[in-house]
C-alpha cells in the first residue's frame, strides 16, 4: 500500500465521517425546533378547545383513507427498488464497507451529540 492510496482512503473515510456528522447534527437541531413549534400549536389548540373557543373534531375515516393511500403508494413503488429483470438499481451499487461505515458512524454520533 502506497502513501498516496493511504491518503486517499483516509481522506474518503474522514470526509464521509465529518460530512455525515454535520448532517446528523443539523437534522437533530431541525427536529428539536419542529417539535417545539408543533408542541406549542397543540398546546394552543388544547387551550382554545378547553375554553370553548374552537371545536376540534377528528375525521377518522379521512385519516384511514389517507393512510391506506400512502401504504398503497409505498407498496407500489417498492417494486422499483428491487427490479426482477436484472437491471441495475441503487441496491446493486457498491459504496464500500469502510465508506458506508464511516458515514453511518458520523451520522449516528451527530444525531446523538449532546447540546
Amino acid at each position: 500500500m502506497t502513501t498516496e492510496s493511504l491518503y486517499s482512503i483516509t481522506g474518503t473515510l474522514g470526509g464521509g465521517f465529518f460530512g455525515s456528522f454535520l448532517i446528523g447534527y443539523f437534522i437533530k437541531k431541525i427536529i428539536k425546533i419542529l417539535m417545539f413549534v408543533l408542541g406549542g400549536i397543540f398546546a394552543l389548540l388544547m387551550y382554545l378547545q378547553s375554553q370553548g373557543m374552537i371545536n376540534v373534531e377528528v375525521n377518522t375515516d379521512k385519516i384511514q383513507s389517507s393512510a391506506e393511500a400512502l401504504v398503497n403508494t409505498i407498496a407500489a413503488n417498492t417494486n422499483n427498488v428491487f427490479p426482477s429483470d436484472g437491471s441495475p438499481s441503487i441496491v446493486g451499487t457498491n459504496l464500500g464497507i469502510p465508506l458506508t461505515g464511516s458515514i453511518a458512524l458520523g451520522f449516528m454520533l451527530g444525531v446523538n451529540r449532546r447540546g
